[in-house]
């Protein structure tokens, strides 16, 4: 992730197997725009829609209790980012990973402000799925949290203020974090369980075709 096309196209002209394959598709072959076409068009297929939340949305599974409460917790505390069917608005926040952003490791922790050079989109990040979340560990743009307990408590006390943090994490007191408590995590983390699509994951259209 983050890498230039550029070098990816240089990259992958060092497999034979990925020129063939890009001649057989594009007439002019491997170049870093089929490289994002291809990638895009792998990523439209991408669709997860047979978790148990959507069974239940469907009418064909139940919600247990604990479920239920946290898909109540995450519509509470986290829908303004992670909302609709796909759980994010496919927006930029600054959700306070960082209060310094330099230029280290290709600026890594600069998000947004990469592409705009807009002040206020230092340190935002687009807003990922939570379908599958429970699967996708590490957690956050540099994979720095290991689970999701640690994304959690990030959120409920290690938001990092900064002039282009998100106003979302602001509580009515004016401190930042989303209070979350112990309990409350276990209920959000059983929620975010039932948003795991078994048959998606297992989908040999998606695996690695060698």
């Amino acid at each position: 992730m983050q890498q230039d096309l550029n070098e990816l196209e240089y990259e992958l002209k060092q497999v034979p197997e990925y020129q063939n394959r890009f001649a057989e598709v594009f007439q002019d072959g491997l170049k870093a725009a089929n490289v994002a076409k291809a990638l895009a068009q792998f990523q439209y297929a991408l669709i997860s829609s047979n978790a148990k939340y959507d069974r239940y949305r469907r009418g064909e599974a139940t919600l247990n209790d604990r479920e239920l409460l946290g898909m109540s917790l995450v519509e509470a505390k986290c829908k303004s980012c992670h909302a609709g069917e796909l759980f994010t608005d496919n927006s930029y926040h600054n959700n306070g990973m960082d209060d310094i952003f330099g230029d280290e490791h290709e600026g890594i922790h600069q998000g947004r402000y990469r592409v705009t050079h807009v002040p206020l989109d230092m340190g935002k990040f687009k807003t990922p799925t939570l379908r599958n979340v429970m699967l996708t560990a590490p957690y956050m743009h540099d994979g720095r949290f290991r689970d999701i307990d640690q994304v959690l408590e990030h959120y409920n006390a290690g938001i990092k203020n900064s002039p282009s943090v998100d106003p979302l994490l602001f509580r009515h007191n004016a401190m930042l974090g989303v209070p979350i408590s112990a309990n409350e995590k276990i209920a959000i983390k059983a929620f975010l369980n039932a948003l795991t699509d078994n048959d998606f994951i297992t989908n040999k259209k998606f695996s690695d075709p060698n």
